[in-house]
C-alpha cells in the first residue's frame, strides 16, 4: 500500500492517443503493477509522447496492471488497425 501513495505522490497520470500501426517501444513487467517503458525507438510515433520510466496502467479503458507483459502485447497488437488510447503514469519534473 506504501508503494501506490509513493507513485501516486510523484507521478501524474495522463491520457495518451496512440495511432494505428507499429509502435516502437519496449516495456518491462513492473513487480508492483503496471508495464514500465525502458525504451523509446527513434522512429516510433510516440517519441514525444512517453519517456522512458512511464509506466502503461490502461489499453483502452483495460486494466493491463496484472496482466504479464506478453498479454499487454497481444492486446495493443489486435488494437494495431485502430487508435488506442493509454493510460500512463509520468515522473513529473
Amino acid at each position: 500500500m506504501a508503494r501506490t501513495v509513493a507513485l501516486a505522490k510523484f507521478r501524474v497520470c495522463r491520457t495518451v492517443e496512440v495511432p494505428t500501426g507499429r509502435l516502437g517501444i519496449v516495456i518491462e513487467n513492473r513487480i508492483d503493477g503496471g508495464h514500465e517503458v525502458v525504451e523509446v525507438k527513434e522512429a516510433s510515433p510516440l517519441v514525444s509522447l512517453l519517456a522512458e520510466g512511464d509506466i502503461i496502467v490502461s489499453v483502452n479503458g483495460v486494466d493491463t496492471t496484472t496482466m504479464s507483459t506478453a498479454a499487454l502485447a497481444a492486446l495493443m497488437n489486435r488494437s494495431s488497425r485502430s487508435e488506442r488510447t493509454l493510460v500512463v503514469l509520468s515522473a513529473i519534473e
